[in-house]
């Protein structure tokens, strides 16, 4: 914990100063998402709003296809959504993760730089389960025919909304995962290493035909 404190406060203020950088390395990739996940979805625009100091994701997404009460109406076919969320949501991962790293004990700097690299790609994976999801249920609570779909995608946006520190904890463990796995097969392959050496009267490994201690052992 008093590793944790400092390092929290040292990633806060971090993405408190690149948060614009960060925010807008996201705004396409998630526009992205949306379309690929669901071809139907066309994203319009996508910026960044800054209502009452605080910055939001804002998209503009048309649907192209019917909504599901009224499936074979034309009119109904193409419906356009605003939908928004605070951009503060998408550091909430990297923050858990990159504290925890930094803090935990008993590793190198250059394991501590293993973990760091390992642990990029899991944020990426947590941050694209986030808000493009709550899109989604929000929009298929509309248009899609599924019940079961529907109660999947909605407790999985209650999850994203209380869960996200849950998400970037799964993330730091499955990147420390590797490290300790590595740390613990050291000291057996050390003990195998150990056993495999020749005793004092077996024959010496160098093929002289003499026994070991008669020979190299005399040399060590």
């Amino acid at each position: 914990m008093l590793r944790l404190v400092p390092a929290s406060i040292f990633f806060v203020l971090l993405f408190y100063v690149i948060n614009p950088f960060f925010v807008r390395l996201y705004l396409p990739m998630i526009a992205a998402q949306l379309e690929w996940m669901d071809p139907a979805y066309d994203v319009e625009t996508s910026e960044i709003l800054t209502i009452n100091r605080v910055k939001y994701l804002q998209y503009t997404i048309t649907v192209n296809k019917p909504v599901a009460n009224r499936p074979y109406t034309p009119q109904e076919t193409v419906n356009t959504f605003t939908l928004k969320a605070q951009a503060n949501t998408l550091c909430i991962a990297p923050i858990i993760v990159f504290s925890l790293i930094l803090a935990w004990p008993g590793m190198s700097l250059l394991i501590r730089l293993q973990t760091f690299l390992l642990s990029l790609p899991l944020i990426i994976l947590v941050n694209a389960l986030d808000l493009p999801m709550i899109f989604i249920a929000i929009i298929e609570s509309a248009y899609s025919t599924s019940a079961i779909g529907n109660s999947v995608l909605a407790v999985w946006s209650h999850i994203l909304n209380g869960g996200r520190q849950f998400l970037a904890l799964v993330a730091f463990m499955i990147s420390i995962a590797p490290i300790y796995i590595q740390l613990d097969r050291r000291p057996l392959l050390e003990a195998g290493a150990r056993s495999a050496a020749p005793r004092r009267n077996d024959p010496c490994p160098c093929g002289s035909g003499k026994k070991y201690k008669n020979c190299c052992l005399v040399n060590r």
